[in-house]
């Protein structure tokens, strides 16, 4: 009988881990980082949060645009440019896409 409350205390352990633990494929919303960096960021411009990219490289850059309540878009950034990309509230993140000619 020992054996069996072992094993039954084992099963009810790994249960109740499946349960707790999230699902494999779950993904977190990216949002950029705050300060400014090489890439998209978050800054404070009198007051309201917004999400610019500055591109370290010495070529033109697409970056892509993850806008919140619209399909995703577009934008060029000039070589070893700082640029604004969007209001925080309509935007949280860009990213490289491919260099071009703007």
């Amino acid at each position: 009988m020992r054996l069996f409350a072992k094993i039954a205390a084992a099963i009810t352990a790994v249960g109740i881990l499946a349960i707790s633990a999230p699902p494999a494929h779950a993904t977190q919303k990216m949002e950029a980082p705050w300060g400014k960096q090489c890439g998209a960021y978050l800054a404070s411009e009198s007051g309201v949060t917004v999400l610019r990219y500055w591109n370290c490289g010495n070529v033109s850059i697409v970056i892509e645009v993850d806008y919140r309540y619209t399909d995703n878009g577009f934008r060029c950034v000039w070589a070893n440019y700082d640029r604004f990309v969007e209001y925080y509230f309509n935007a949280s993140h860009a990213w490289y896409i491919r260099p071009t000619e703007c």
